[in-house]
C-alpha cells in the first residue's frame, strides 16, 4: 500500500509538471497612461492608409509637385473630457503635429519613402483647405466639441514627386508619427 501511494504521487507529479511545462506562444499587451483630455482610438494608433497606384508615366514635374488625388484619413479620439488636466480649463481646439517616422529631423512637407519605388513619396494636407502640412510643425487649429466624448480629426494624404529623376516602379512606404495637442 505504501509503495502504491509513493508511485501514485510520483506519477501524478509528472503529469502535472508536463501540463504546465511548455508554452505555445506569447501575447504582449501594450498601452499608455496619458494625461490628455482624450485618448487615441486603437484603430488610429497604427493605421495603414491605402493610397492606391500611380503610373510611372505620371511621375513628372519638379521635386514637391502634387501628383494627383487626395486620400482621406482620420485620427479618431475617444473618452474625451471637456477640461484639460488642471480640471478647470475648457479646450475648444486641437492641433496635430506629424513627424517623419524614418527621419524625425525631416522638416519638409514630404515624408521619406522607404519603399522600392523611386521618385514618389507622400505629403499630408489639412482637410479644411488642403494646405500642405510641414512636418514637425503643428497643423492648423481643428475645432472640437469638448462635450462630445469622441472626436474625429480629418486629414488627406497625397502622392508627391520626390527628387529630380524619373519615377520607377515599386512600393511606396511612408510613415508618420503624430502627437495631438489641446488648447
Amino acid at each position: 500500500m505504501k509503495k502504491l501511494a509513493i508511485l501514485s504521487a510520483l506519477l501524478g507529479g509528472m503529469f502535472i509538471q508536463g501540463a504546465f511545462a511548455a508554452a505555445d506562444g506569447t501575447i504582449t499587451f501594450n498601452g499608455t497612461i496619458t494625461d490628455s483630455p482624450c485618448t487615441v482610438a486603437s484603430s488610429s494608433i497604427n493605421q495603414t492608409v491605402q493610397m492606391g497606384q500611380i503610373k510611372t508615366s505620371a511621375v513628372t514635374g519638379a521635386d514637391g509637385t502634387d501628383l494627383g488625388s487626395k486620400t482621406p484619413f482620420n485620427i479618431d479620439l475617444q473618452n474625451c473630457s471637456p477640461t484639460l488636466k488642471d480640471g478647470t480649463t475648457t479646450w475648444t481646439k486641437m492641433q496635430v503635429m506629424f513627424t517623419d517616422n524614418i527621419d524625425p529631423a525631416n522638416t519638409s512637407k514630404v515624408l521619406v519613402n522607404s519603399g522600392t519605388g523611386i521618385g514618389v513619396s507622400v505629403g499630408l494636407l489639412n482637410s479644411a483647405d488642403s494646405s500642405e502640412i510641414t512636418l514637425g510643425t503643428a497643423s492648423k487649429d481643428l475645432l472640437a466639441v469638448p462635450s462630445v466624448s469622441g472626436q474625429s480629426l480629418p486629414f488627406y494624404a497625397h502622392f508627391v514627386k520626390a527628387g529630380a529623376g524619373a519615377g520607377s516602379a515599386g512600393d511606396i512606404i511612408a510613415k508618420a508619427d503624430f502627437q495631438v495637442s489641446y488648447n
